[in-house]
């Protein structure tokens, strides 16, 4: 009991004395300490350059306001006491209508989703001889061949992309997102069944798209690419889109940024209708830099369903982070004036 209050004296002490910072900076000693006044919101802590040059920009944010004081520029915000970017930033997330629908920064939302195909609400499942199997019985589990026919050279299953091409030479981590999706448990089996599957029939464009789901769990980036290339030359028109807009997630996660996007516009002209197809559009997009566009493609979303709430934050936060720079931009300039004519 002493011990324990003991204890619990200390802790309270302890959190009296001890104050947290949130931003650290490395000296010319080669020692790291905190730095209770840095311009940089390590957003990204494992950014270990920014984080080297995290005391530097605090330096020129420094000098900048030495000069600003030293020629009396007068400030744009009604406070000039405290003049830094991002006092800047946090008033206007606070006042901006399209920063309040979007409910937090564009940073913070992820652009690299997993996309799960709903085999049950597509009213497709395994069939008999797959759903019959006992996994007791079961002494090696084999894993589905989608290759039983070569396929010639098609521009309609994507073989000019570059990270097609050089599908032997490229690797992926295993999707465990994916795990969600799966129709028998556990993935081993799952991949047994789907191998018996198309064993049945082995140009169901269905079973050769869960094939592809299989490899991507397992982290077979190579196999995956096949099974999905032979699940789109075979699905009808109208079903093709399905396929596609996983091997574009796929490509997506993987950074073939283009190449991802080559494959979703195509999935697009076949599917105009789809509000996912465009909300993916969307986020690449983003990825590749291109806000603008991305604020085109979360619109088209959300006009094609209404109620798709992500895209319908996403398209506010990319329209917060548009006219955030440009709010910053006119701040530059406003300075810049003001440094070399007032």
């Amino acid at each position: 009991m002493i011990r324990l209050c003991l204890a619990l004296f200390l802790l309270i002490c302890f959190n009296q004395a001890v104050s947290c910072f949130t931003h650290w900076k490395i000296t010319e000693e080669g020692r790291i300490e905190f730095e209770n006044d840095s311009i940089y919101t390590l957003l990204r802590p494992y950014d270990l350059a920014s984080f080297i040059k995290q005391s530097e920009r605090v330096k020129r944010l420094e000098t900048l306001k030495l000069i600003i004081k030293s020629k009396n520029i007068p400030s744009p915000q009604k406070d000039s006491s405290s003049i830094s970017v991002s006092s800047f930033q946090e008033n206007f997330y606070k006042t901006d209508l399209d920063c309040q629908k979007a409910e937090q920064q564009l940073t913070k939302f992820s652009f690299y989703e997993t996309h799960l195909v709903s085999w049950n609400s597509q009213g497709i499942s395994l069939p008999k001889e797959s759903i019959e199997i006992k996994r007791t019985t079961i002494k090696l589990f084999k894993k589905p061949f989608c290759d039983i026919v070569n396929l010639p050279f098609n521009l309609n299953t994507f073989d000019h992309l570059d990270s097609i091409q050089s599908k032997e030479n490229i690797t992926m981590l295993p999707e465990s997102e994916l795990l969600k999706n799966i129709l028998v448990e556990p993935e081993d089996f799952y991949g047994h069944t789907i191998h018996v599957a198309l064993l049945t029939n082995s140009s169901s464009w269905a079973f050769l798209a869960m094939a592809a789901d299989y490899f991507r769990i397992k982290g077979d980036y190579f196999n995956a690419v096949k099974c999905f290339q032979r699940s789109i030359y075979y699905a009808s028109k109208y079903h093709k889109q399905i396929p596609m807009l996983s091997l574009s997630n796929m490509l997506h996660k993987l950074h073939f940024l283009n190449d991802s996007l080559s494959v979703a516009l195509s999935g697009y002209s076949i599917d105009s209708n789809s509000s996912v197809f465009a909300y993916y559009i969307g986020n690449i997009y983003v990825t590749l830099g291109n806000l603008k566009h991305a604020y085109e493609w979360y619109d088209q979303s959300i006009k094609l369903d209404p109620k798709f709430r992500q895209a319908f934050l996403k398209k506010h936060a990319v329209m917060c982070h548009l006219k955030l720079e440009e709010y910053l931009e006119d701040q530059h300039l406003y300075f810049f004036k003001h440094l070399f004519f007032f």
